[in-house]
């Protein structure tokens, strides 16, 4: 009870008798077992919060949500990050918002996400008007908030990159010469998206591996200075010797990865903000939401991510409410790898995205095809 509101959360994949409530409140991921029920209830107001979670439309959370969407008048969606990487991504918002504004996915993403037919298919993974789509979105449907504008006493950010030679270029070497000859013989075949990303992530993997053992001496320097670190990287088995290293020299660390419960997630959060023995949290992208890590105003980004959006997201779990120091974020970028032409995407890519919520010109496609055709041309 809030107020004169009752309120209901629904719980589990079983379907059990609703009571009679005000406001209901359920979990994303078992929106669709409750889809049935949920269609027979009158709502007046759908708040759907991170949208952005329902940017792709083959998953069943944005199926049932679209269901949903379909009987209610009022909807409002909340997100910090209404694209995280390509226009495309939020077609699915806008559709639920405003129906009307774009009632054609085609026309949409001739218009606004570069769509080209190539011998396998369309293309929707580019972006273009991006200033049209500005102009429309914050006309209509949008209400941008820009961190500096409601949280004007949050400190700033600094980012620092730092290139290191990895030791074990060799290896690295190997793997980039299979990488250039699998390219080679996938040229004028069907590649899916699938199969790069396979290949590529390999090679970010050996190009993080040749980089710990400096960044374990960086994070020695830091520890030795009483400050409290924030660790990101992807790979399990670049966490796992992270994790190694720092209880060979007890260092008291916290870990949230894939696979970790509501209450680990919960756990871990509580421990590093509170307990001042713990000096490290290490997280993968399954900290980049929903988590406060503000016991710390410095971040190592061990490996990329993908979209500029996952990143601003990671960067976000230190800066925001509860911050008193300015934020540091220290980029460990492997010289001549893969990693300097992902960090320079993502850069260009972060540009997209700033074009369409905040008004700038600019023309890009995703990372991944991006990257590809980048290394192709290298190769010709």
């Amino acid at each position: 009870m809030a107020g004169n509101n009752l309120i209901h959360v629904l719980t589990g994949k079983t379907i059990k008798d609703i009571p009679p409530a005000n406001i209901y409140i359920i979990n994303y991921d078992i929106l669709s077992s409750w889809i049935d029920a949920l269609l027979d209830m009158p709502f007046e107001l759908i708040i759907l919060d991170e949208i952005h979670k329902i940017s792709s439309r083959k998953t069943q959370r944005t199926m049932a949500a679209q269901l949903i969407g379909k009987k209610t008048e009022k909807i409002i969606g909340l997100t910090g990050t209404p694209i995280k990487n390509r226009p495309l991504e939020i077609y699915n918002a806008i559709s639920l918002i405003n129906p009307k504004l774009f009632p054609n996915f085609f026309q949409f993403a001739k218009r606004y996400c570069n769509a080209k037919q190539s011998r396998w298919g369309w293309d929707f993974t580019g972006s273009s008007n991006t200033q049209e789509l500005h102009e429309i979105l914050t006309s209509t449907c949008m209400i941008r908030r820009l961190k500096k504008d409601v949280l004007p006493d949050l400190p700033e950010k600094t980012r620092t990159i730092i290139p290191i030679k990895i030791d074990n270029m060799e290896e690295y070497k190997f793997a980039e010469r299979s990488f250039s000859e699998w390219l080679l013989e996938t040229k004028d075949k069907i590649c899916t998206s699938a199969e790069a990303l396979t290949q590529i992530e390999y090679l970010k993997q050996i190009a993080a591996k040749g980089k710990l053992q400096e960044i374990f001496d960086w994070i020695e320097d830091v520890i030795e200075q009483d400050e409290k670190l924030v660790i990101m990287a992807h790979h399990k088995e670049i966490i796992k010797e992270i994790c190694s290293w720092l209880e060979k020299n007890s260092i008291k660390y916290v870990k949230l990865v894939g696979g970790s419960s509501d209450k680990e997630r919960k756990e871990a959060e509580q421990k590093f903000q509170i307990d001042e023995s713990i000096k490290v949290f290490v997280g993968s992208s399954a900290a980049e939401e929903a988590i406060t890590l503000t016991a710390a105003s410095m971040m190592a980004i061990i490996e990329l991510p993908w979209t500029p959006g996952s990143l601003d997201q990671r960067e976000d779990r230190i800066h925001r409410i509860g911050q008193t120091k300015g934020c540091n974020y220290y980029y460990f970028v492997a010289e001549k790898t893969i990693e300097e032409a992902i960090l320079k995407l993502l850069d260009s890519k972060r540009k997209t995205i700033t074009a369409i919520l905040d008004g700038k010109d600019v023309d890009e496609k995703s990372i991944l095809s991006e990257l590809l055709n980048e290394l192709k041309e290298r190769m010709k």
